[in-house]
């Protein structure tokens, strides 16, 4: 690379960082989604974990108070990280915040209703608001749907589910509402056509080789909050890419930590929130103080270098 396009790079970086909703100072801040919530800039992921509910409720000893969670039971099991937020022992906030997903086999509008309720029961034990509900995907995954439900995604696919679950949000079963896995033009389109509530949340994949760069400048545009999951590499078919990657070890060595601390502190440098998920739970511990004593205070050039490692090493599945 020429030095000039080494320096265009570096400020193209900076300057997009430095829009991010957390810049280094903010990152113990809430991020305002409604009236009645806001979240914390680090939270925990339950997704595809054997011990659900034992690292769920260490999170919770160690102090996190925002977990992500779904109605899909191919990955999540909602009711596990239910029965860590009522365990006294778990220690669960009172201003604890918890994102769940709906899946798409229950986007028609009774479906929609009657999955809110379960996850209210799920995760409260009674039926009581919801923080956050995100529709899981603009699609369903092939074999997930039967051919009623398969039909309502063709006829009106995650447009009907939008409007549907602003329908939830009138009815009060919950307090703000989002998407997730959007391509940008399926944001744009919805900011843009099909949304009359505010579009609170996107969360999307990113880490350092599928940095989403431009969902993540549209949310900057458009006042959404932007929550990355799989940052640590979980995504990768081939392989977990992240802790065997050169330049993240280095930029590792250089500030005298790992690289899980390294991606995390970079994926906040962005304004993005975090959700990294672990099944050990000295990991959870770490993961949990990265917005504060574990942060890594990276350099313009420890920022280029990782915004070069975008789409290295091509798509992850």
């Amino acid at each position: 690379m020429t030095r000039m396009r080494w320096l265009a790079l570096l400020f193209f970086t900076t300057a997009v960082y430095s829009l991010g909703m957390g810049m280094e100072g903010d990152v113990d801040s809430w991020v305002y989604l409604s009236s009645e919530v806001s979240i914390p800039r680090v939270g925990f992921g339950t997704c595809g974990l054997h011990n659900t509910g034992d690292m769920t409720c260490a999170a919770l000893k160690n102090g996190v108070k925002m977990l992500d969670s779904a109605q899909a039971r191919e990955w999540y099991k909602e009711d596990e990280v239910g029965r860590a937020i009522r365990n006294a022992e778990c220690q669960a906030p009172d201003d604890l915040v918890v994102i769940t997903k709906v899946h798409p086999r229950s986007y028609e509008v009774n479906a929609m209703r009657t999955s809110l309720l379960k996850s209210q029961v799920d995760l409260y034990g009674e039926e009581r608001k919801l923080n956050v509900v995100l529709l899981h995907a603009p699609f369903c995954w092939e074999g997930h749907c039967n051919a009623e439900q398969t039909e309502f995604m063709q006829q009106g696919g995650w447009h009907s589910a939008w409007r549907n679950l602003e329908q939830m949000h009138d009815e009060g079963l919950v307090s703000a509402i989002g998407v997730s896995n959007f391509h940008p033009n399926q944001l744009v389109e919805l900011v843009t056509f099909v949304a009359n509530k505010r579009v609170a949340v996107v969360q999307n994949f990113m880490d350092p080789f599928n940095q989403d760069r431009e969902v993540l400048r549209l949310c900057q545009e458009h006042n959404i909050a932007y929550m990355a999951y799989s940052s640590l590499g979980n995504q990768w078919r081939r392989g977990n890419p992240i802790f065997k990657n050169e330049v993240l070890q280095r930029i590792a060595a250089q500030h005298e930590t790992d690289v899980s601390a390294v991606v995390l502190s970079w994926v906040l440098s962005t304004g993005a929130i975090i959700i990294p998920k672990s099944s050990k739970a000295e990991h959870v511990a770490d993961n949990a103080k990265v917005g504060t004593e574990r942060r890594v205070h990276l350099t313009a050039e420890n920022l280029a270098d990782i915004a070069r490692l975008d789409g290295s090493i091509g798509k992850p599945w």
